[in-house]
């Protein structure tokens, strides 16, 4: 047999269960604010862009070919290796295809070059310095880098630059 003090217990613990699940909703739709997260948002000259955060390996690594470039005489063989890395965990990022190009072009090879400026132009085929390099490795590149800007959404190389002197 039920008690009727039971019951009432019952039901006030129910109420409290449901008051809480109501508070955590309410607290979830509050945190949810539809926009982009705060730590994919970073300025691109003038502009603020939302874009992933690229990997600290990739990053990494291309600090360790930039800074091999800068070096007097410039290391070209470790630079290669160290893009060459950086493109293994961030494959889709045409800046570090771009660097990569330039290096190969620096070291000799036109056609290691030409492959990874086409790579280049064919995940970002709006991106400056891919298409100048295209157009420094001459004609078979040179239609590439030719043809017309595209609008629309594309992905920032997540990598930063460095800004122009």
């Amino acid at each position: 047999m039920i008690r009727p003090r039971d019951s009432l217990r019952s039901l006030a613990l129910a109420r409290v269960v449901l008051a809480c699940a109501a508070c955590m909703v309410a607290c979830m739709v509050a945190c949810n604010h539809g926009g982009p997260n705060p730590r994919t948002l970073h300025y691109v000259g003038k502009d603020l862009v939302a874009s992933p955060p690229a990997d600290h390996r990739a990053y990494a690594a291309y600090v360790q070919a930039q800074l091999a470039l800068a070096s007097e005489p410039p290391d070209l063989q470790y630079a290669h290796r160290m893009i060459v890395e950086a493109i293994d965990h961030d494959p889709h990022d045409a800046h570090l295809w771009t660097v990569r190009g330039q290096i190969e072009l620096q070291l000799g090879e036109p056609e290691q070059a030409r492959k990874a400026s086409e790579r280049a132009l064919s995940l970002r085929p709006d991106y400056p310095p891919a298409r100048e390099l295209a157009a420094q490795l001459g004609p078979a590149n040179a239609a590439a880098a030719s043809k017309p800007v595209t609008t629309g959404e594309t992905r920032h190389a997540g990598i930063p630059r460095a800004p122009a002197p």
